[in-house]
């Protein structure tokens, strides 16, 4: 879209669940081009799913011509293996 290629650096996942030790299974990637709106343009949607044990986890991400961010929207479905409200917990997305 924007002819641009960033190069990551380091091996640590961009999403990391407490308690979740499970490998990714299931991955399914698609993409498709969503027509305009009127609330939104048109724009490239990449969507990943995959599971980790019971939890289920849906990314979809969306790219806009001639804008140099990616939009992500996260959807969780099922069970996680550890609580991830407590005293102590923290998770990041870098």
């Amino acid at each position: 879209m924007s002819g641009k290629l960033w190069q990551m650096g380091g091996t640590k996942p961009d999403l990391v669940l407490p308690g979740e030790t499970e490998k990714a299974e299931n991955g399914i990637f698609s993409s498709k081009m969503v027509a305009e709106t009127s609330i939104a343009p048109e724009h490239l949607e990449a969507e990943i799913v995959y599971s980790l044990g019971k939890l289920e986890i849906k990314r979809v991400f969306r790219l806009y011509p001639g804008c140099p961010v990616i939009a992500c929207d996260f959807y969780f479905r099922g069970e996680t293996s550890a609580e991830w409200l407590g005293a102590g917990r923290t998770w990041q997305i870098w």
